[in-house]
């Protein structure tokens, strides 16, 4: 099937190996005919077998879905120990016995031709939302594992991927883990799209582990040295209800968060992130991702995790030599992992490799700001409702000023001045873009004003694609009370323009 990439027909070999061997674990479980260990999780995967009209259940589909998913479960159980998040896996609902998970099996109420891999999985959610709310005692939590029978599985055209917490997989008749066979290659497969639906994004894993213990599971390599789950990775289940034995509660609610301070440096082959951040929810751990712009996808991308110092600090340090491209364009990113689990990007950092060192950049980082007591907005060209210009002034990097776009859109220049209230000697002005940086200021004219005297102009600057602080600076120090910012251009939209925070220094 040209749509889902070709790492899943080679990936199993890896995963078979970095258990030793899944067809002698399966083999060594039947001569001890001992179920897998159980599942302390209060939550549990909602596993749906789904069946579009006209198709029927595969042959053996309950045992053999069954011993995929038990295989699952004992590998994200042994990768979330080695990781030191303890014997952890996902919850699922299972026979008393414990031998057979328990199935949603789904007729869908259109035929195979509606659920394709393009656009499929909007109506396969349909059915299936219709189904838990006639059925709600058979849904067990907010992620869900859809499983879709193909008859051949070379022209299989069927959800394949994760979107949130659904997951989209398929079963054959000859996908059976117990033995090799037509199908078997689906598997690993089939594990990573597993993932998604647990919270998981892509990532790689790092030039160390690869040479050592394997490749990540939510990488697309060739899986020939076993296979595993980053640090960064399990630190997301620990946080998943379905990794839990006690209520989570506002599961995957959003809450304010943002960067207050951050600071990249590089010496000795190491990159050190640092900083200090605002979280209205707690946060049990910080994520860092090394990601090579070339590649969006972010399959190329090594992570880093550590707990938080403290209640609001981090640094975290990621070594070169652990990357895998020393050259080109990266982004760093930072996520703050709340305990409820949702996972929120605070910072994103665009830097470039010349001779295989990373080279940063001088004008993102921080300054020592003149304090905004007082400061007071003098006068601005437009405002949406709900984001007025004060909001730059508000030291809140979560809200923002945004220009009028409702009803009508005033293009460039838009204005904003400010009145410090008191005369300042300023080197430079600090920007810092709303989060996600939609749409930043690009091209910007700086004019000042004492308290009696007529406008200057300081400079014409053109700012950074960057949700940190970064700072402009003037040719000689400017003595002010008044700055005016006028805006020649933004980007990603070509009219309007939003802005967090600006300050002086």
């Amino acid at each position: 099937m040209k749509t889902i990439t070709s790492w899943t027909y080679a990936a199993f070999i890896g995963l078979v190996l970095s258990l030793a061997s899944c067809a002698k674990i399966a083999e060594k479980n039947t001569e001890e005919k001992k179920p897998p260990p159980a599942n302390q999780s209060l939550y549990k995967l909602n596993v749906i077998y789904f069946l579009p009209q006209g198709q029927d259940t595969l042959t053996r589909y309950r045992e053999r879905m069954t011993d995929m998913l038990f295989f699952y479960r004992d590998f994200y159980r042994g990768e979330m120990n080695r990781n030191g998040f303890g014997s952890k896996t996902f919850g699922l609902q299972t026979n008393a016995a414990g031998t057979q998970v328990v199935f949603s099996v789904i007729h869908g109420s259109h035929p195979a031709s509606s659920y394709p891999y393009n656009g499929g999985a909007g109506p396969m959610m349909d059915d299936i939302n219709a189904y838990f709310q006639q059925h709600p005692d058979e849904k067990r939590s907010e992620h869900y594992l859809v499983i879709t029978p193909v008859p051949d599985v070379t022209h299989a055209d069927v959800p394949y991927y994760g979107i949130g917490n659904w997951a989209f997989i398929l079963d054959h008749s000859k996908l059976d883990i117990k033995q090799y066979g037509v199908g078997i290659d689906w598997v690993a497969g089939n594990a990573h799209e597993l993932g998604h639906g647990l919270g998981l994004p892509h990532d790689k894993e790092k030039k160390s582990e690869a040479a050592t213990i394997g490749t990540s599971l939510m990488s697309w390599n060739d899986f020939t040295k076993g296979t595993i789950l980053s640090k960064a990775a399990c630190a997301i289940l620990n946080n998943c209800e379905l990794f839990n034995n006690t209520p989570v509660t506002n599961y995957q609610q959003s809450f304010k968060s943002y960067v207050k301070k951050v600071n990249v440096s590089y010496s000795n082959g190491n990159m050190v992130v640092s900083g200090r951040f605002f979280a209205a929810q707690p946060v049990n751990g910080i994520n860092v991702y090394q990601d090579p712009d070339a590649n969006a996808d972010s399959y190329d991308t090594p992570s880093w995790s550590a707990a938080p110092i403290g209640t609001d600090s981090f640094n975290i340090s990621t070594p070169i030599s652990e990357l895998w491209d020393l050259t080109g364009t990266y982004a760093l990113r930072v996520d703050l992992l709340g305990t409820n689990g949702y996972r929120q990007t605070i910072v994103t950092y665009h830097y470039s490799f010349i001779n295989q060192e990373p080279v940063l950049d001088p004008a993102i980082g921080s300054k020592p700001e003149i304090p905004k007591t007082g400061w007071v907005i003098a006068d601005v060209d437009s405002e949406e409702s709900g984001y007025p210009a004060t909001n730059a002034l508000d030291n809140d990097p979560s809200t923002y000023w945004h220009t009028q776009y409702s009803g009508a859109e005033p293009t460039h220049p838009h204005q904003l001045t400010i009145d410090m209230g008191t005369s300042h000697l300023l080197n430079g002005l600090t920007f810092r873009d709303r989060q996600g940086v939609w749409p930043g200021i690009k091209d910007v004219t700086v004019y000042t004003k004492t308290a009696t005297g007529n406008w200057t102009q300081a400079g014409v600057f053109t700012l950074r694609k960057s949700d940190m602080d970064q700072f402009i600076s003037f040719t000689t120090p400017v003595d002010a009370r008044y700055f005016r910012i006028v805006t020649s251009s933004s980007y990603d939209d070509g009219r309007s323009c939003a802005l967090a925070e600006i300050g002086a220094y």
